[in-house]
């Protein structure tokens, strides 16, 4: 399969991907750890981390362009598409 790409992996770098994922598989199964179990604790994780990132963040970070432009959704793609169209809905000609 490596050998498909444009650039296959060197054997070195593609051996320490096996092994890392052999690694994570032996300790998952001692710790009788399902699929389940685990996307729940990597989805904990993923919150925890985004609550991290965004403690000092402005408060617009967690609005959407519309939320924070205070009009609708609609609305605010109707005036993003008017960016890029002349008259008629057609594209504005580069000069």
């Amino acid at each position: 399969m490596n050998a498909e790409f444009v650039l296959p992996l060197g054997k070195r770098e593609l051996g320490g991907i096996v092994e890392s994922i052999r690694r994570s598989q032996a300790k998952n199964s001692q710790s009788g750890q399902t699929q389940r179990t685990f996307s729940f604790l990597q989805a904990a994780r993923d919150r925890k981390s985004g609550q991290a990132r965004r403690k000092d963040a402005p408060l617009e970070y967690d609005r959407t362009p519309w939320e924070t432009a205070g009009i609708s959704r609609a609305a605010w793609y109707y005036k993003q598409a008017g960016k890029h169209t002349g008259p008629r809905g057609r594209p504005k000609k580069l000069d």
